[in-house]
Formats: C-alpha cells, structure tokens, sequence
C-alpha cells in the first residue's frame, strides 16, 4: 500500500532538508522518505522495556521498590559526574 501526503515545511525547516538532502546526493522526498523509514524502523519504549518490566513483574518489586532503585541510581550517576 502506498499513499500521497502533501505537507508545507516552514521556510529554515525546507532549507535544513534541502541542505541535508543535497549532501547525501538526494532529492529533497527521498531524503524525507528515508527519515520516515527510519523512525517506522524504531521499536516503541513500550517495546523496549517489554523485557524489563516483565523482569520486574517476575521478581515481585512493587512500585516504590522500583522508584527507590531509580532515584538511587539517579543518585550515582549525578555524583560521578560531579567527581
């Protein structure tokens, strides 16, 4: 199945395309076409912590269980960067 979309680009956004376009020796609706393929390509956050969640689930970890490891691993993060 294919389909005909018409959209209107502001002004620097179709100079950004066309740009980008040209440098990958592209016209502007392959270069578009391409970035739609590639974000359909994605896997949705759902998706991607399917896996997680059901661990999760498994193991029994209630919700503040959950938070608290979170927040603790925010935690670590943020004073490594500090140093």
């Amino acid at each position: 199945m294919s389909a005909t979309v018409t959209i209107t680009l502001p002004t620097d956004l179709a100079q950004s395309a066309t740009a980008k376009a040209q440098a990958m020796g592209q016209q502007m609706e392959g270069y578009i076409l391409h970035l739609l393929q590639k974000d359909a390509e994605l896997p949705t956050l759902r998706d991607l912590f399917a896996d997680v969640r059901a661990d999760i689930q498994a193991r029994g970890i209630s919700d503040e269980e959950l938070a608290q490891d979170i927040d603790a691993a925010v935690a670590e993060v943020r004073a490594r960067r500090r140093g």
